[in-house]
């Protein structure tokens, strides 16, 4: 199956046009169709274009018959000329940048990968928007939830401060700051009880470097203990040598 096929530079139409809103390469757009039919011996509805920018915001055109172009076999990705003409390839200008299979006469096996590649960019897009707004709608209930446990709680105090006698209102406040003061001081406890329930666990997350040390004291301990088994334990007595009546060895005075 050939890919990539070749005219000869006298099957196409060429010119050059003004064009300075043009920076893309491939099919000309629609509006400059009267233009070129000024410079080439054809109507332009008949033909297929396709452009490349040039500088001074000139539009170089290669056209050809877009009945020649409909009978090019359906396994050919890409048409271009043999050569450009001499006023376009002064202008560092190749072949290749004229493909006359783009726009209506792209191939299908092209356009179905590009089909792909955006639906897979387009799909990207969307699962990204729903994560975004999963996560805001989350954090919404989240402290919507929270306004209405302050504004309850604000409502609870508003009726308990309405309900107690005027002489009794210095009263409540001494045992609201009372209960505050409670309140704080219990909070170091209840870190600490925090704490104790979680374990080595917990007090190695809060003080790595503290955890750490005592790891390390730890495996010394374990392997002067193993070092002590391995030696047959601390001797509890001196034995004497063989040949020597322990009941006459001397006692040696510290």
């Amino acid at each position: 199956m050939t890919q990539r096929l070749t005219w000869p530079t006298n099957r196409f139409y060429w010119a050059t046009l003004d064009a300075p809103g043009v920076r893309r390469v491939g099919p000309i757009p629609t509006g400059l169709l009267p233009l070129l039919e000024d410079d080439v011996p054809a109507n332009a509805d008949d033909l297929h274009a396709v452009g490349v920018p040039l500088s001074g915001g000139r539009l170089g055109v290669c056209a050809a018959e877009a009945a020649a172009l409909r009978a090019v076999p359906p396994g050919v990705l890409s048409l271009t000329p043999e050569a450009l003409p001499s006023f376009l390839a002064s202008q560092g200008l190749s072949p290749d940048q004229f493909n006359l299979l783009a726009g209506a006469f792209e191939p299908l096996p092209l356009r179905r990968r590009r089909f792909h590649r955006h639906a897979f960019a387009a799909g990207t897009v969307a699962l990204c928007a729903a994560l975004l707004a999963v996560g805001l709608h989350r954090r919404t209930a989240h402290w919507e939830s929270y306004t209405h446990d302050a504004r309850t709680a604000s409502q609870t105090i508003a009726a308990e401060a309405a309900s107690v006698p005027p002489h009794q209102l210095a009263a409540q406040a001494s045992r609201v700051r009372g209960t505050l003061d409670a309140l704080a001081k219990a909070a170091p406890l209840a870190r600490c009880v925090d704490r104790a329930g979680r374990g080595p666990a917990g007090l190695a997350h809060e003080h790595p470097e503290q955890a750490a040390v005592d790891h390390d004291q730890r495996r010394g301990h374990r392997d002067l203990g193993h070092a002590r088994g391995r030696a047959g334990g601390v001797p509890r007595r001196l034995h004497p040598a063989p040949g020597v009546d322990a009941r006459r060895a001397p006692r040696q005075h510290r």
